[in-house]
């Protein structure tokens, strides 16, 4: 008959919690610069006002033992908008619009994300632009491929929430009030 010492094989267990658990660490994927975009659309006098923002980080964590997105974190520089026009790019640059030199960053977070209906997820985070923060709902596409991973979505926003467009742009029958955001990256596992 053999004996094993119960604070051997105490710690025994302890070594094989610990070596298990190790596998079962949320990954952390963070966007790559070169395959990125962040665009804005509205509606000028009924045509469509294309523009973007040209540089963004985006961070996105997994659940433990899965790859399950659970929290996203995107900051935006937003003196990177333009809109393909000299005299545009000037003009959304002033505080009746993104204001660049008072507000240059923007963040949207979300700790809230859930399987859609149908395919995808919906993130409910809070977008916060020009010193304003309003609750705003992510939808979005997720797949892994080893280790990297793609994501891509759109949400709709509200300009006049974030006090985009004040003053004599604020009537919304030139410019529409709802702006459609959309985006697709590619991202890479950090190491660890």
């Amino acid at each position: 008959m053999i004996f094993i010492d119960t604070k051997v094989l105490g710690v025994l267990t302890l070594v094989f919690f610990f070596l298990s658990c190790g596998s079962l660490s949320a990954e952390t994927y963070v966007s790559t610069s070169t395959e990125h975009l962040l665009e804005f659309i509205t509606r000028f006098e009924g045509e469509e006002a294309p523009g973007r923002f040209s540089r963004f980080e985006a961070e996105v964590i997994t659940e433990p033992g899965s790859a399950l997105p659970i929290s996203i974190r995107v900051t935006v520089d937003v003196t990177s908008a333009t809109m393909g026009s000299p005299d545009l790019d000037d003009g959304i640059s002033e505080p009746e619009w993104f204001d660049f030199s008072a507000y240059p960053q923007a963040t949207f977070t979300s700790d809230h994300i859930r399987p859609a209906a149908g395919a995808g997820y919906l993130a409910d985070g809070e977008l916060r632009l020009k010193d304003v923060s309003r609750k705003l709902k992510l939808s979005f596409d997720w797949q892994l491929k080893g280790e990297r991973a793609v994501m891509s979505g759109n949400t709709e926003v509200s300009r006049l929430d974030f006090n985009i467009g004040t003053g004599e742009w604020s009537d919304t029958t030139s410019i529409a009030e709802t702006v459609l955001v959309r985006f697709s990256l590619s991202l890479a596992e950090k190491p660890q």
